[in-house]
Formats: C-alpha cells, sequence, structure tokens
C-alpha cells in the first residue's frame, strides 16, 4: 500500500482549524478587553461609593481615578484595535478562537459607549 498520492488526488485531510485555535492576537484581545471591563467596574464602583477622584467634581482628583479611568479608555481601545485584527486575520485563517475574540472585543467596545452613553444622559 503506497502512501504517495497521484497528482490530481486530494491529500490527507489538514486538521480543521475552524473549530478552535486562538493565536496570541486573540490572546491579547481576550486580555485587554477583560483588562478593560476590570477598569469599567471599578469606575462604577468608585462612582457608587463616592471615592475621592470619582465624581464630576473637576476639583476632586485622585492618582488612582486617573490610573482606572485610563485602564478603561485605553484597554478598551487597544482591545477594539487587536479586536478587529484577530476578527479578520480569524475569518481569513479560519480560526474561530481569533473570530470570538474579535468579536467579544468589538461586542465589549460597544456596550461601553452604549453605557457611557447612557449614563451621560441621566446627568
Amino acid at each position: 500500500m503506497s502512501t504517495h498520492h497521484a497528482a490530481g488526488e486530494p491529500g490527507p485531510p489538514i486538521a480543521d482549524r475552524s473549530t478552535g485555535g486562538r493565536s496570541a492576537l486573540g490572546t491579547l484581545a481576550l486580555f485587554l478587553t477583560a483588562l478593560s471591563v476590570i477598569g469599567f467596574v471599578i469606575l462604577v464602583i468608585g462612582s457608587i461609593a463616592d471615592w475621592k477622584g470619582f465624581s464630576d467634581d473637576p476639583d476632586d482628583n485622585s492618582t488612582f481615578a486617573d490610573i482606572v479611568w485610563s485602564t478603561f479608555a485605553l484597554g478598551g481601545l487597544l482591545a477594539l484595535v487587536a479586536g478587529i485584527v484577530a476578527w479578520i486575520r480569524g475569518r481569513a485563517r479560519r480560526l474561530a478562537g481569533d473570530v470570538r475574540a474579535g468579536q467579544t472585543a468589538v461586542g465589549w467596545v460597544v456596550i461601553a459607549v452604549l453605557l457611557s452613553l447612557i449614563v451621560s444622559a441621566f446627568d
């Protein structure tokens, strides 16, 4: 029995990567999304608990609040960029894990923007 295939015959099946698999880019997109979500949760808790620096008063400043805000905003923006790239690359390479990671990152940014708009409407 020969293991060689004649010209034009399909070779052995390649492992189907569409069932999973996530590249480092997909993992990075999820990590940045999680970082942004954590920043958002701390912002909400700080606002509800009236922690120093978490109010709308311009004279109320704290380094911790600034770090949390930067983590939320920068993490979200970087997650959006990494997520879009992971989503596109995942579709091209048939990596379902990257597609899901990209969708998660983009979905989080959309939710964060909507929540911010809703909160701003009530102020």
